[in-house]
């Protein structure tokens, strides 16, 4: 029976689907921070379409003076990227070529994978999803402009945190731009990234593609929950003599669970 994926119809080798999955996987793994900083509940499949918040909305009483309220639920967003490859190219693969050229698959993985970071981090409206920077009840904490300063800060987030009840380890997500000037920080015999990571009680200081500034969060779990139904794949679309075109998708929701877990550096 087909799939949503319709790999099944595809002019492609076995082999030639092993290294295109291999290419997306690992495109993936090179950008994908979240999963690292939230918990993860899945995959559950196709089938899941919308996660149990566990809450009621009660509504007024109707002209039969009946009590009635609406269970409420969270929908999944499902994602669906395109992207194209030469079927001579595809060939190749199958005939053992080594210098095959998949930039479009890493391309089009990596911008599914900074689009699932941006939505834990920063929300996504249009789903009624709100990330961990707008749900976060913590005043933002002003990043200084010398990284060497920067574990006064990363204390001073630490601080609220533990004052609000909420335990480590923490995690420390940067922008590019942040994790770099503190990597390269000097602090006169003890590096300004040592003394943060000091600060995490075994966390982690973690470049992300997907924040601007940054954000401190507890890694306790039980916090913030990203559900998957269907995990990252590759899918068939359609395909002519020269071209085969492929897709990349995934279908999941977040939640954030304890607004206080979570500092906002900026």
């Amino acid at each position: 029976m087909p799939t949503i994926l319709k790999r099944e119809f595809a002019p492609v080798s076995e082999n030639a689907w092993a290294e295109i999955d291999s290419e997306a996987a690992d495109a993936i793994r090179n950008v994908i921070t979240s999963r690292r900083v939230v918990d993860f509940n899945g995959p559950y499949g196709w089938e899941l379409g919308a996660v149990n918040t566990g809450r009621l909305e009660l509504e007024s009483k109707g002209k039969d003076q009946l009590c009635w309220g609406i269970r409420k639920t969270q929908s999944l967003i499902e994602v669906r990227e395109p992207f194209v490859l030469k079927q001579m190219e595809i060939d190749n693969l199958t005939r053992g070529s080594s210098d095959v050229d998949l930039d479009p698959v890493q391309e089009v993985a990596s911008k599914a994978a900074v689009f699932e970071d941006k939505v834990i981090y920063q929300g996504f409206k249009e789903a009624g999803i709100t990330g961990i920077i707008d749900a976060s009840e913590h005043d933002k904490i002003k990043l200084p402009e010398s990284a060497s300063k920067y574990p006064a800060a990363a204390a001073k987030a630490v601080k609220a945190l533990t004052s609000a009840g909420i335990t480590g380890p923490f995690n420390l997500v940067l922008s590019a731009d942040q994790y770099y000037e503190l990597m390269g920080a000097a602090g006169g015999g003890y590096p300004p990234h040592r003394t943060v990571s000091d600060l995490l009680d075994g966390g982690e200081i973690i470049l992300s593609k997907a924040v601007e500034g940054g954000i401190l969060l507890s890694g306790r779990g039980g916090d913030f929950e990203l559900t998957v139904g269907k995990d990252f794949a590759v899918g068939y679309a359609s395909h002519n003599k020269t071209d085969v075109e492929f897709f990349i998708t995934e279908s999941f929701t977040f939640r954030v669970l304890e607004p206080k877990a979570a500092v906002v550096l900026g």
